[in-house]
């Protein structure tokens, strides 16, 4: 790894833990994206799956500091869940990657998000009856946050991917065909 991927990803990572703690709209976080695009852009598999798994693991620890119940049994779910955002993203890596197949793929990877996790809130039990009544009621009630969470994936999406391709034009050497 490069001098100058390591301080983009330690910048992208300052981002997203700065988001998890001041951010004040639940779920409006860049996790969701960077996990895409570190399927897509890391070279290692390892550190492709790391990078969004250290974030959340830095950024639950100190928000439990404030707040114990950011430390809670759904963690190992949730922390699935954005395996399945890198594996996402690096699927995308093997198509002709453009702009509207980096927001499909970023979509997708948020609706399996809300379903993974979700599930997990249904399961859990403890919040939900487990009926199906409990089901719809558990997914229903997740609709404003799932808001939040594609609302955030797709700013952020796109956001990276504009810099990214900014800087593909700047040092056209780097443009991978």
């Amino acid at each position: 790894m490069k001098n100058k991927d390591l301080f983009l990803l330690v910048c992208l990572g300052t981002l997203a833990i700065a988001f998890r703690l001041f951010s004040t709209i639940p779920n409006f976080s860049p996790i969701g994206a960077i996990a895409i695009f570190s399927g897509l852009l890391v070279g290692r598999k390892f550190y492709s799956f790391a990078f969004p798994i250290a974030i959340m693991i830095v950024s639950d620890l100190l928000l439990g500091l404030i707040d114990s119940s950011y430390i809670h049994p759904l963690m190992p779910v949730v922390y699935l869940s954005y395996f399945i955002l890198v594996f996402i993203g690096s699927s995308l890596k093997s198509t002709n990657n453009n702009f509207l197949k980096t927001i499909g793929y970023t979509l997708a990877g948020s609706i399996a998000f809300f379903l993974i996790t979700n599930f997990g809130v249904w399961v859990q039990g403890s919040l939900y009856a487990l009926n199906i009544e409990g089901f719809i009621s558990c997914y229903v009630n997740a609709i404003p946050f799932f808001r939040n969470t594609l609302i955030g994936d797709l700013l952020f999406a796109t956001s990276f991917y504009l810099i990214i391709q900014t800087a593909y034009r700047l040092v056209p050497s780097k443009v991978k065909s």
